[in-house]
C-alpha cells in the first residue's frame, strides 16, 4: 500500500478503495509528510526513518485518542470539550511558548540590564537619577537575587516566586535573621524587576507581584534611637585619639543637625563631602535651638543629586552641636569655624570609633538622624519654642513619616540630656 501511495499505481480492482486511495495520496503529497522523519515514539531514540502511511495513520489515531482522553477529563470538571482544531491550536501555542521560554536570556543577564537601567540617569521616579546610596542598594540587592535565580531562563518562571520567597525568609543580617524591613525591600525590588520584565515583553504578567504583600510589615514602629549616655560616650571616646578628633565635625553634624549621612559624606565616594560654604559663614542663627541654620540643597552646583529630599531645606545645627564645632575650631582650625573646603571623613576610623564606643553592632540605618529628630521633636521645654511642623521642614520629613516613627514620646529629661552633651570646659 505504501508503494501504491508513493507511485500512484494500484491494481484496477476495488474501485471505491482506489478512489479513496487516490484522494489520500493527493492529501499526503501536498502535505509533504512522506519521506520526513517519523513522528512516532522512535523519533526520541534519534532513529531516522521515513514516514509511511502506517506511521501517519498511527499518529492520527493517537491524536484522536488523546483528544478523547482530555475531553473526558474536561467533562468531568465541567468545562468545554475540545474540537480537533481547537486542540491542535492549543498544542501549537503551548509548544511555541515552550520554545520561546528556552530561547529567552537568563535571569542573570536580564538582572544586569535592569540594574544598568536603575543606576543610570533615569532610574528613579519621574525618570530622575537615583542618589549614590540608592544605586548601591540596587546593585547589592539585585546581585543577591541574581545569585538565587540567575542561572535560570527568564521564561522559566514556574515556581520562581516561591523560590525567592523561601530565599528571602532565609536571609541573614549582621545580628541574625534579616529584619522585616530588609525582607520587604528585597520583595519590593524583586517585584519591580518583574514589572520591568513585563515592560520588556518577556512576561505577560508580573509573576513577582505578590511578594511585597507576603513580606508586608507595620511601618509605624518607633524609630530606633540611642540613649543620651550612649551618644555622650561616643563623643568622649572621640576626644582620646587624633584620628577620632578629626571626625568631630562629622559626628557633631550627624547627631546634632539631623542630616542624612550621605548629605555629609558618601562612604564609597571620597569626592562627595559636605562643603563648608553651605554654612553661610555661620551667620544664620536659629531662634529655636540657639545654634545655626545652614543650606542643604537637593543638588549641588553641578546638578549632581546629593540628597534624597524632595526640596532644598535649612537644617538646624543645635547649640551644643555648634559648641562642639567651636571646640574643634579653637584647637584645630585656628579658632575659626570653617567657611571653605569640605568636611573630613574617613570610613576606617569612623568604624573604629563606633566599635570602641560599643555602638557598631547596634548601629542601624539613619539611627543618628532618628535620635536627633526624636529628641528634638519632644524637647518641649521652656527654652525651645517651635511650631509643630518646624522639625518636618528642618529634617525634610513628611507628616506621615513623623506620625509613623516619632509619635512615641521621649522623656523630657532625656531630651534635655541629649542636647546638653557638650565638649570639655563648656558644661
Amino acid at each position: 500500500m505504501n508503494e501504491a501511495i508513493l507511485t500512484g499505481k494500484v491494481k484496477p480492482t476495488d474501485e471505491p478503495t482506489l478512489i479513496k486511495l487516490r484522494e489520500i495520496h493527493e492529501k499526503i503529497k501536498t502535505s509533504n509528510l512522506l519521506g520526513k522523519r517519523s513522528l512516532n515514539s522512535r523519533l526520541y531514540a534519534n532513529i531516522l526513518e521515513e514516514n509511511t502511511l502506517e506511521t501517519i495513520v498511527e499518529v492520527g489515531l493517537t491524536t484522536l485518542s488523546v483528544v478523547d482522553e482530555v475531553n473526558t477529563e474536561r467533562k468531568r470538571v465541567g468545562i468545554s470539550t475540545y474540537s480537533l482544531d481547537w486542540f491542535m491550536n492549543d498544542f501549537k501555542d503551548n509548544a511555541r511558548r515552550d520554545v520561546r521560554k528556552h530561547s529567552l536570556p537568563t535571569n542573570e543577564k536580564s538582572i544586569a540590564r535592569f540594574v544598568a537601567m536603575k543606576t543610570g540617569p533615569n532610574g528613579g521616579r519621574g525618570n530622575k537619577e537615583l542618589e549614590p546610596p540608592s544605586k548601591k542598594e540596587w546593585r547589592q540587592v539585585m546581585g543577591v537575587i541574581s545569585g538565587w535565580i540567575g542561572a535560570s531562563s527568564v521564561g522559566d518562571y514556574d515556581g520562581l516566586e516561591k523560590r525567592i520567597q523561601n530565599m528571602i525568609n532565609l536571609k541573614r543580617g549582621l545580628n541574625g535573621a534579616a529584619s522585616e524591613g530588609t525582607k520587604f525591600r528585597y520583595a519590593e525590588k524583586t517585584k519591580e524587576f518583574g514589572a520591568w520584565l513585563v515592560d520588556e515583553d518577556y512576561w505577560e504578567k508580573n509573576h513577582f507581584r505578590r511578594l511585597p504583600k507576603l513580606f508586608a510589615y507595620s511601618k509605624t514602629s518607633a524609630a530606633a534611637t540611642f540613649r543620651p549616655e550612649q551618644v555622650e560616650k561616643l563623643f568622649q571616646i572621640a576626644l582620646t585619639k587624633e584620628k577620632y578628633i578629626k571626625l568631630i565635625p562629622y559626628i557633631s553634624f550627624l547627631f546634632f543637625a539631623g542630616p542624612r549621612p550621605t548629605e555629609l559624606a558618601n562612604v564609597n565616594d571620597p569626592s562627595v563631602r559636605f562643603k563648608w560654604k553651605r554654612m553661610d559663614e555661620w551667620k544664620i542663627e536659629s531662634d529655636v535651638t540657639g545654634g545655626v541654620l545652614y543650606d542643604q540643597p537637593v543638588r549641588d552646583e553641578n546638578g549632581v543629586r546629593i540628597s534624597k529630599g524632595a526640596c532644598d531645606r535649612q537644617p538646624d545645627l543645635t547649640g551644643n552641636g555648634l559648641a562642639w564645632m567651636q571646640w574643634w575650631a579653637d584647637r584645630y582650625n585656628g579658632g575659626k569655624l570653617p567657611t571653605t573646603g569640605e568636611m573630613f571623613f574617613s570610613k576606617k576610623p569612623w568604624n573604629d570609633l563606633r566599635k570602641e564606643a560599643g555602638l557598631y553592632k547596634s548601629w542601624v540605618k539613619d539611627i543618628a538622624r532618628h535620635s536627633y529628630t526624636s529628641y528634638a521633636h519632644w524637647n518641649r521645654n521652656r527654652n525651645w519654642k517651635f511650631v509643630e511642623d518646624y522639625w518636618l521642614r528642618s529634617c525634610g520629613h513628611s507628616a506621615a513619616t513623623y506620625k509613623d516613627h516619632y509619635e512615641k514620646k521621649k522623656a523630657l529629661e532625656n531630651c534635655e540630656a541629649y542636647f546638653n552633651i557638650l565638649p570639655p570646659k563648656t558644661k
